[in-house]
């Protein structure tokens, strides 16, 4: 089957889109390669090209006439530039970025801006201080009912070893206990 082919049976069973994609890949990639050296734009790389390229492929299937005078790739060829251009946030053929203040309103709201949409990194970190701090003492609960479960002598020796700081030498000693230390 011819790639034309392949791309008119793909429109009705989406068991085609696979062999299209390893059909075309070569030259996506090729593209995708091209347009990275034609836009020196360090962020990119030709595998984010190429990715994109897979849903330029998905919509050109769709948009493709089965009675089409072109061949394939040129509807491919065009959605893989609009696809490129959106990765890559360019707007026109003249290579204009796009940028945004991060003042401007959104769409749709009063007075929600850009900038409200951002993370805040130190607020983040405070919240996992608090969920860690939260934990901690959830833990230290549950340990002390568990030495609390402990005979005596057994309970002395754990807190005076982790609580405490004590070795076992100067545990034996205080208490008068003889500790193996197992190796």
């Amino acid at each position: 089957m011819t790639v034309n082919e392949i791309a008119i049976a793909a429109k009705t069973d989406s068991e085609y889109i696979k062999s299209l994609w390893l059909a075309v890949y070569r030259l996506i990639t090729l593209w995708a390669n091209k347009r990275i050296r034609a836009v020196n734009n360090p962020r990119y790389d030709a595998y984010d090209l190429i990715q994109a390229g897979y849903f330029a492929l998905i919509r050109a299937v769709e948009q493709y006439p089965a009675d089409s005078p072109y061949k394939f790739t040129t509807y491919l060829h065009y959605h893989c530039r609009s696809e490129f251009a959106a990765v890559q946030g360019i707007r026109s053929s003249k290579c204009e970025h796009y940028i945004y203040s991060l003042d401007k309103t959104l769409t749709g709201t009063d007075d929600f801006t850009i900038f409200d949409t951002l993370a805040d990194g130190s607020a983040t970190d405070d919240m996992i201080a608090v969920e860690d701090d939260i934990y901690n003492v959830q833990l230290h609960n549950a340990l002390e009912k568990a030495l609390d479960t402990l005979p005596e002598r057994q309970r002395y020796v754990l807190n005076a070893r982790f609580y405490g700081n004590k070795t076992f030498k100067e545990i034996s000693e205080a208490s008068s206990l003889t500790i193996c230390k197992r190796t």
